[in-house]
């Protein structure tokens, strides 16, 4: 489980939200770090060849799943790792 905008998501319940995209292997996974002025930055990586109004799809079932917003969908075509979540906000430099 992580904490994301004040609201608490856990990323094995996303599945859901790539079932039946055309493009999308199924696997995925949450980023969270921190925008420039404080708060959360949500990217959510699609793993797969996702374009279009697919995006447009995630988007939309990802906000019914978890009542919050992805800042940015990304696709990626291999994901690397296990993690379905990364939370970049504990991380120094």
């Amino acid at each position: 489980m992580v904490k994301i905008k004040g609201v608490k998501v856990y990323p094995s319940e996303l599945k859901t939200v790539l079932l039946g995209l055309e493009g999308a292997t199924g696997a995925y996974r949450l980023v969270v770090g921190t925008k420039t002025h404080g708060g959360d930055h949500l990217t959510l990586q699609v793993e797969g060849t996702v374009q279009g109004g697919a995006i447009e799809a995630i988007a939309e079932r990802f906000k019914r799943q978890t009542l919050i917003h992805a800042d940015a969908i990304e696709t990626v075509a291999k994901l690397e790792g296990a993690a379905l979540a990364e939370d970049q906000r504990r991380e120094t430099t």
